[in-house]
């Protein structure tokens, strides 16, 4: 909200002096509490997909002549939560236009089948992209700095070619072998060791783990193997 805030005003929209916001998550305001007068919502997938919860949007939507959906992390735009909040608010007679933009970071995490739904939902297909060095460029996005650490430990050489393009593609490890690099104790050595080698360094640092059990593991190394360095460890999942 506060970034829509920040920057909603504009030559675009001159005869508006403000906007009346509301957050409906978990953690925010109740999807009961929905008003007619509310101009923007920003909504959790999870917080208003259910049926119960969906019609507390009829009144917001009645006798509107054009609504605007943005859905954020648009390649998860296949899923069923996200299809039934779109078509609930599509099929309403009453609204005589509905605009739909999907934003991701991500759009290669896709399967060709997915591509083809995503196609369907988000008829103009992509409209804007950009790429990470012209992010870097204007200074959106940090420079990476990157280095290598060799575990010398060969994983997953038999899982054949498509499954490796599978990995490629879509940037997701299959789970059998996400845990057998998770439960592997030398490789987590590796890891915890390099960090406890240069901790002065880097400081507090985010350890992004492949699944919550690895994420746990190496949480409680950390914590083992720091001791002497007073090393504090916490898991965000």
């Amino acid at each position: 909200m506060d970034a829509f805030s920040r920057n909603a005003f504009s030559d675009l929209v001159v005869n508006r002096q403000s906007f009346r916001y509301r957050i409906v998550s978990g953690k925010h305001d109740s999807p009961i509490h929905i008003k007619k007068d509310d101009d923007v919502l920003l909504v959790s997938k999870d917080s208003i997909s259910r049926k119960s919860n969906l019609s507390y949007l009829d009144n917001w939507l009645s006798g509107e002549d054009e609504v605007y959906i943005v859905v954020d992390e648009a390649h998860h735009a296949t899923a069923r939560s996200y299809h039934d909040v779109l078509k609930y608010i599509k099929d309403k007679k009453t609204i005589k236009g509905v605009k739909i933009l999907g934003l991701t970071a991500t759009p290669f995490r896709t399967s060709k089948q997915e591509r083809g739904l995503l196609g369907e939902i988000f008829g103009d297909d992509i409209v804007y992209k950009t790429d990470l060095d012209t992010l870097i460029k204007r200074r959106i996005s940090s420079t990476p700095i990157c280095e290598d650490c060799n575990t010398e430990i060969a994983i997953g050489c038999e899982i054949g070619l498509k499954a490796l393009k599978s990995i490629q593609r879509l940037d997701v490890i299959p789970d059998d072998i996400a845990r057998h690099i998770a439960d592997n104790k030398k490789r987590n050595h590796v890891i915890v060791a390099t960090y406890l080698e240069n901790y002065k360094k880097y400081a507090q640092t985010i350890v992004f783990a492949l699944n919550r059990v690895h994420a746990f593991t190496l949480k409680a190394l950390f914590e083992e193997m720091g001791k002497k360095y007073n090393i504090k460890a916490g898991v965000i999942v």
